[in-house]
């Protein structure tokens, strides 16, 4: 996404905009956090994250590009909180794109900020592996045993 053209063609038309040289998208900021964007899952980026009046507008600390996110084009944001004590990383998902991942350094007063702007209903938490392996096993289990009540059904 930073730096690549072809990406740059199909971000703006999605209306996520990423440059190398950039307008400020807020004209307030509200919230500045560390974070690293996952947008090439091989390399994270480094950088700083702003929250605003207009969206969430994301800074390589290498200046070679940057991630602008409008608040209308804002689905949802997903909230990975493990171990229930402290927010490690959010994906934005957005209406043209793929969801956005961020690890953040100051998660919970990102998410205060967050809700604030987009509310609570487009906040959610992501599901944790212990929970995905408890629903995993749940839904065996009951498939195996309607399995066995319409086996004795059909004797």
């Amino acid at each position: 996404m930073f730096g690549k053209k072809e990406d740059v063609t199909r971000l703006k038309e999605a209306a996520v905009f990423s440059k190398e040289k950039a307008s400020d998208l807020n004209t307030e900021v509200d919230l500045v956090v560390r974070a690293n964007s996952f947008s090439n899952h091989l390399f994270p980026t480094p950088g700083k994250m702003a929250v605003g009046n207009r969206g969430i507008d994301f800074r390589a600390d290498s200046g070679r590009g940057y991630i602008q996110i409008p608040w209308t084009s804002v689905e949802g944001v997903e909230v990975d909180i493990p171990a229930g004590n402290y927010v490690r990383s959010i994906k934005v998902a957005t209406k043209e794109t793929q969801p956005l991942e961020f690890v953040v350094n100051d998660g919970k007063n990102l998410v205060r900020e967050l809700n604030k702007r987009i509310g609570r209903e487009k906040l959610s938490s992501a599901p944790q592996n212990i929970q995905s392996a408890g629903r995993f096993l749940k839904d065996k289990i009951k498939s195996f045993f309607k399995k066995a009540s319409s086996d004795k059904k059909k004797s």
